[in-house]
């Protein structure tokens, strides 16, 4: 498994999807349960986790899949907006392996365009949260 941040730099989940903290009457919903937890914290503590590359390291021919996160929290703008990570993105639809994305990470595969100019999920269908529960986690103070 490898893990990969805008600079290298070890990431941290979004609180609120952890806790469950601001998210009002969609907390129970929409943050994690006691496996999801338990899980990252032990995530938390893997050699790879503590060890991410750079988007800019990614290469998609030594990977077997991607999974592409989502959440709120500071930093999605960079996540959701760099043009290598969508590159690699377009890249794995490409070349048709496999690539899961959670929450925003749908965002950032919409974004992300293949040769012909159109976002590799033109034609596709796709699942998300409703645009009123995303903006209710934005509104509550996700971002």
């Amino acid at each position: 498994m490898v893990f990969a941040t805008p600079s290298g730099n070890v990431a941290r989940a979004d609180p609120r999807m952890v806790t469950g903290e601001g998210l009002g009457i969609f907390a129970a919903l929409m943050r994690a349960d006691d496996n999801g937890r338990s899980a990252y914290e032990e995530m938390r503590e893997s050699e790879e986790f503590r060890h991410p590359i750079s988007y800019d390291d990614i290469r998609p021919e030594t990977l077997d899949g991607i999974i592409l996160p989502g959440g709120h929290a500071k930093g999605m703008r960079e996540y959701l907006e760099s043009n290598g990570l969508q590159s690699v993105v377009a890249t794995f639809f490409a070349r048709n392996q496999p690539l899961g994305a959670i929450c925003h990470g749908v965002l950032l595969a919409a974004r992300s365009h293949r040769t012909d100019g159109r976002s590799v999920l033109h034609g596709k269908r796709t699942t998300a949260l409703t645009k009123f529960r995303g903006r209710h986690a934005r509104d509550a103070g996700g971002g």
